[in-house]
């Protein structure tokens, strides 16, 4: 089984598939940016542009493995969004893709974050080497 695939949940075949990252950025040039890159990889990808569809595709029954968010969403106050998902999705790892990680409005205690990764106009590869390390370890869905 190739590292960007999963095995499916108990009572599925063992058909693996790969991993499936949703993407949320206000902006559309960046969400198909991501989206080419990331598929390009060996990822599904489904985008989001605003907080309310990323809270939709994460209730879906085959939500993603892992989330790429901007936290500067239209629709959502950073801190209160990255928040709600710590609260309903604990075990969903968290990349935060934004400008300036270390100027980010963080909710305290963000040991269930993944990563923060600084936006980088050239290159998607930062990225794209955080989002499969996370994927090979397990992420704890309780904060330390």
């Amino acid at each position: 089984m190739s590292p960007l695939q999963r095995r499916r949940p108990k009572g599925w075949s063992n058909v693996s598939r790969p991993y499936k990252i949703l993407v949320a950025d206000r902006n559309p040039h960046v969400r198909r940016f991501l989206s080419r890159e990331l598929s390009a990889a060996g990822f599904q990808v489904e985008a989001a542009a605003s907080a309310k569809r990323l809270m939709e595709a994460l209730g879906d029954e085959a939500g993603p493995d892992l989330l790429v968010v901007d936290p500067d969403l239209p629709d959502a106050e950073s801190p209160a969004l990255l928040a709600q998902i710590r609260e309903r999705w604990p075990a969903v790892p968290v990349v935060i893709h934004t400008f300036f990680c270390e100027l980010t409005e963080q909710p305290q205690n963000l040991a269930w974050t993944a990563a923060c990764v600084e936006k980088n106009a050239n290159s998607s590869d930062m990225l794209i080497r955080e989002v499969r390390r996370l994927l090979k370890t397990p992420v704890s869905s309780s904060p330390t």
